[in-house]
């Protein structure tokens, strides 16, 4: 028998037949697989099929033989179940900064990981059309190069930038560079932060990846303070609200027993609760003070109310009376 070009090929196109085209409902027999082999160029015979078949079960490929299909072969575990490439298609939907072509473009590649059989249920979940996205379509290069920073321990610089309400961008720092010290890289409020720290202003500050624009690894090194800094991302997520940034301070929070829950969810079940009767709580916690925690706190004025510190309970109420005048204002 004559040996096609891609006879050294075989057992590589049989892997990929049988994870493409196979599962616990779909089989396929040695002459089946002789056959789609034969469209690959390939050459087998029933017993090298077999042989074959034993060769990527050692590999690690779990190919079991279903005798309810007549003695047919079928991937069954794999890396990724159906369900859990579903949950990351909806991930990959939902994620704002990538734009709706990365979208698509990620979601296209990751399909490939599932039968074909099961593609078309993938396809019927995509829906990204109309959805809010970045416009910013270099951001997958710009987080490659935050992780290479990050890894090498190197400053990074950037351009950042918002809009106006012609839609134009609008940079900030006169349009010159930021250069910071890359900390870590954050998800949260579902987009994507970079958090560094400015030497200029001697602080950690966090931005906006696809609000970045031309990333770059610099040359320099990160300071050396920076390098021995301790930073607890999932800490520093609890107290950024919505990743609006101002001075982290203690504050005591007052709640009812039907509020524990959104402080457990919000701060974590390590937070000291003091029981101060039946139905009423108090907790003290470190947060980032600002409009969006204030926020926050009116969204639930029916189930917590701020104790204290006095300063920060006057700031409230100041926010609370500007946003009833601009009530009557807008009456008029």
């Amino acid at each position: 028998m004559a040996r096609g070009a891609n006879q050294k090929l075989k057992l590589l196109y049989l892997y990929k037949i049988l994870n493409e085209q196979t599962d616990e409902n779909v089989t396929l027999n040695a002459a089946e697989l002789i056959e789609e082999l034969s469209k690959y160029g390939v050459s087998a015979e029933r017993k090298s099929i077999y042989d074959d078949i034993e060769a990527l079960r050692l590999f690690g490929l779990d190919v079991n033989i279903s005798s309810d299909h007549g003695r047919g072969y079928y991937v069954g575990e794999r890396l990724f179940q159906l369900s859990e490439i579903k949950m990351l298609v909806d991930i990959i939907q939902a994620a704002k900064f990538i734009s709706e072509n990365k979208s698509v473009d990620l979601i296209e590649k990751i399909s490939t990981l599932v039968p074909v059989t099961d593609r078309k249920a993938l396809k019927r979940q995509i829906v990204i059309a109309n959805r809010l996205k970045s416009v910013n379509e270099t951001v997958y290069y710009s987080i490659d190069n935050l992780y290479r920073a990050i890894e090498e321990k190197k400053q990074v610089r950037f351009r950042y930038y918002t809009w106006d309400v012609r839609k134009n961008k609008l940079y900030k720092n006169k349009g010159q560079f930021y250069y910071v010290n890359p900390i870590s890289l954050m998800w949260a409020d579902e987009k994507y932060y970079l958090v560094a720290y400015d030497d200029l202003a001697a602080k950690i500050k966090h931005y906006r990846v696809d609000k970045m624009e031309s990333v770059e690894v610099c040359d320099e090194y990160i300071s050396r303070s920076v390098r021995s800094m301790k930073f607890n991302a999932a800490d520093y997520a609890k107290r950024s609200f919505n990743m609006f940034g101002g001075e982290v301070r203690e504050v005591t929070l007052r709640g009812n027993s039907e509020s524990i829950g959104i402080i457990y969810d919000r701060f974590g079940r390590d937070v000291f609760v003091v029981q101060r009767d039946n139905d009423t709580f108090s907790v003290t916690v470190k947060v980032a003070i600002s409009p969006q925690f204030y926020s926050w706190i009116f969204g639930l004025s029916d189930l917590l109310t701020i104790e204290g510190p006095s300063d920060i309970v006057d700031a409230y109420c100041q926010m609370c009376r500007k946003a009833e005048n601009n009530c009557k204002t807008a009456k008029k």
